[in-house]
Order: C-alpha cells, then sequence, then structure tokens
C-alpha cells in the first residue's frame, strides 16, 4: 500500500531494533489502527514514556480501558480512515492538545506500575 499510493518517501517501515526505548521515546506519536486489540503494551509503553497515543477503539476494547478520548489519548472508530486522519492530523496542529495528552498519558505508570500490578495478582491469588 506504501508504494501503491506513492508514499515511500514519506513512511518508512523500520522492522527490528534493539533499541526500540530510544526509537519510542524519540517518537512525535504513537499510532495504532488495529481491528482487535486487547490492553497493548506498546502502547502502554508508548504513554508511559509520554508519547501522544491514537488508537481504534477496538471491539476488544483494550484501549478504551486506558485511554480517555482526548484526554490522555485519542480513540478512533475500527476502520475509520478519514477519523484516523483528522485525529492524527490534530494532534499535529494542536499544540495544546497535543501537550495536555503528551502529560496525562504518563499517568498510566501510576495505575500499571509493576507494584500495582503485583499486587492485584497477590489479592487474585
Amino acid at each position: 500500500k506504501i508504494r501503491i499510493n506513492d508514499l515511500s518517501k514519506n513512511i518508512l517501515l523500520a522492522g527490528y531494533s534493539e533499541n526500540i526505548d530510544e526509537i519510542i521515546n524519540n517518537s512525535f506519536m504513537y499510532v495504532s489502527s488495529s481491528n482487535y486489540e486487547g490492553i497493548s503494551n506498546s502502547m502502554l509503553e508508548a504513554m508511559a514514556m509520554s508519547v501522544p497515543t491514537v488508537c481504534t477503539d477496538c471491539p476488544v476494547g483494550g484501549a478504551r480501558l486506558i485511554i480517555k478520548n482526548n484526554e490522555n489519548g485519542i480513540l478512533v472508530k475500527v476502520n475509520d480512515v478519514e477519523e484516523l486522519s483528522m485525529a492524527i492530523n490534530k494532534l499535529i496542529e494542536d499544540k495544546k492538545l497535543y501537550n495536555k495528552i503528551s502529560t496525562n498519558s504518563q499517568k498510566v505508570l501510576n495505575d500499571y506500575s509493576i507494584d500495582v500490578i503485583y499486587s492485584k495478582w497477590l489479592e487474585l491469588l
């Protein structure tokens, strides 16, 4: 699709990397356009690093459990290319919203820290 739409100069699929944490940390935005997705570790990692996040609101509801729309990320309908494009452009153009989402997204560290998850496992067991 990238070549078919003549986007090779605009889109690079970098493949495997040894230093993914640096790449995510230096990213302007994280976008997930999955049709089905639980709670995505890569989404949580990006949010924890204050990278503004746009995700599809999959039927499983993983992103919906974490993202509060326009507060700590942006949710869009599955398979709605126009809405996804608009959300990406919104973050590019609206610096105030970008900064708000960047700041708020990092709060996942509080809710999903090792200590919190460990405590929940202990309660369950």
